[in-house]
């Protein structure tokens, strides 16, 4: 390696940086006259295995939902199967026992035409068992071949997995190689300090994948990925009863102001529920009179009645003077 055949000093007033960069750029030599034509190659290269990258990603994503498809088939025939032949033993050990309890009689009783008839319905029933237990072998042996399918379709998704891993892990090592040969090219300077000159190199890429901070930025960038649905539903709904509750108040508002004006008008009359003992004035009765334009004896009547205004009604109390009800009214005046 060109590295080793330069004879790299590694003594104290050396640092690292300087013998790395100096390697590098003769790399970037090789290419060109131009110094940074090995970044310009590996911005390619990165260029071209990230594209194959997501062509292998989106393969493994595809055999990947193949394999859950065929893991749900198995599972429902499984479950099928598993039914079938519960039914078939089941029926197969009641054959069983019609079988015993035919040879049972015919031992006791002897051959005859009702043994003859029932002995063939067995023997029916015996080929409808012989022919569900073909057909359960038959459905156990596509249960299999797909059980071996699944298995194929797993090595494959494995394969390119690990396809998907490599190409991503060259891309990165393309990426963090474009770096230290820019740098080395002049596109950024070199001071000597690793941390400084490897930023967007390899350094750079190292520092990023051990800074916990970068995970926590992918991992609050999922979760808000996963709850801005929640989020907008939360609000559409807050939306929709906002508007509910503003058309409520709209239609409840005339019923709210005929209720005030309604409870304004009884608090002329009333004080803690007790209605208030309001008398016409003197001046008021003679005005009413006046207007009323009556005899005499009516003039008495009308001003006897127009008295008691404002005194309190009562039945059980209406021969007191100090109570009254419609009919002590009209009777005392």
């Amino acid at each position: 390696m060109a590295f080793k055949n330069e004879g790299a000093d590694f003594r104290s007033q050396s640092h690292f940086t300087n013998e790395m960069s100096r390697f590098v750029g003769d790399e970037v030599a090789s290419f060109s006259n131009n110094e940074t034509a090995a970044g310009a190659v590996d911005d390619m290269a990165e260029k071209a295995v990230r594209v194959s990258y997501e062509k292998t990603k989106s393969k493994h994503k595809d055999i990947k939902a193949q394999r859950k498809d065929i893991a749900s088939q198995i599972k429902t025939q499984e479950k099928f199967l598993k039914e079938e032949k519960a039914e078939y033993v089941k029926a197969k050990q009641e054959l069983q026992d019609k079988k015993d309890m035919l040879e049972a009689k015919m031992k006791s009783q002897g051959a005859s035409k009702e043994f003859k008839e029932e002995k063939a319905k067995i023997k029916e029933q015996e080929r409808f068992l012989n022919d569900k237990a073909s057909n359960i072998e038959t459905k156990e042996l596509k249960l299999n071949e797909k059980r071996a399918e699944k298995k194929d379709v797993k090595k494959k998704e494995n394969k390119e997995r690990k396809k998907q891993s490599a190409k991503l892990n060259v891309a990165n090592m393309l990426k963090a190689k474009k770096g230290i040969s820019n740098e080395v090219g002049g596109i950024g300077g070199v001071t000597g300090d690793a941390f400084e000159d490897g930023k967007s190199g390899l350094v750079g890429t190292f520092l990023q994948y051990i800074n916990p901070f970068y995970y926590l930025k992918k991992l609050l960038a999922y979760l808000g990925s996963l709850l801005v649905p929640y989020v907008l539903i939360f609000a559409t709904i807050a939306i929709v009863l906002v508007m509910i509750i503003a058309l409520l108040f709209d239609a409840l508002s005339p019923a709210i102001a005929v209720h005030d004006a309604i409870e304004k008008f009884v608090s002329n009359f009333t004080d803690d529920n007790t209605f208030v003992n309001t008398s016409l004035s003197e001046d008021k009765i003679n005005e009413i009179i006046e207007k009323a334009n009556c005899d005499e004896t009516q003039e008495k009547v009308l001003r006897f009645a127009l008295s008691k205004v404002g005194y309190p009604y009562s039945q059980d109390y209406r021969t007191s003077g100090n109570y009254y009800d419609c009919s002590s009214l009209a009777y005392y005046a």
